[in-house]
C-alpha cells in the first residue's frame, strides 16, 4: 500500500476514534461502529496503532473475537443484532429528522452485515 494511502487511513482511524468518543456522550451518535472502523483503518495503515487501540480495557473481553482466534457464538451474534434493531427502532421513533433516521438505519445495516459475515480466522 502506498504511503499517502496509509496516512489517509491512519487519519481516518484517528477521526473515527474522535467520533466514537463523542458518541459515548451524545445520544444519537454511535460509538461501536466508529471504533470498529478505526480498528480496520489501523490494521491496514499502522498496525501499532491498531494494537494500542485493541489493548485498551474496553476491548479486552472481545479481543479473541476481533483477532479471529474464537468465533462469535451464534446466540451472541443474534442477540447483538436484535439489540441493535431495538435501539435503532427507538432512536428512529425519537428522531424528527428523516435524513438522520436514514443514516442511523444505514449504519445499523452495515453493522449487522459485518456481524453476520464475521468468521474465525483459518488455522
Amino acid at each position: 500500500m502506498s504511503k499517502p494511502r496509509r496516512r489517509i487511513l491512519a487519519c481516518a482511524g484517528l477521526a473515527c476514534i474522535g467520533l466514537g468518543s463523542a458518541g459515548a456522550v451524545l445520544p444519537v451518535l454511535p460509538t461501536t461502529p466508529f471504533l470498529l472502523l478505526a480498528a480496520w483503518c489501523f490494521a491496514r495503515s499502522n498496525p501499532e496503532l491498531g494494537r494500542r487501540l485493541l489493548s485498551k480495557r474496553i476491548f479486552r473481553p472481545y479481543r479473541p473475537y476481533l483477532d479471529g482466534t474464537r468465533p462469535i457464538p451464534p446466540r451472541v451474534r443474534w442477540l447483538t443484532i436484535a439489540l441493535v434493531w431495538v435501539v435503532v427502532g427507538a432512536s428512529a421513533w425519537a428522531l424528527s429528522s428523516t435524513w438522520l433516521t436514514l443514516v442511523l438505519v444505514a449504519a445499523a445495516l452495515t453493522g449487522c452485515i459485518f456481524i453476520l459475515r464475521w468468521r474465525r480466522a483459518p488455522g
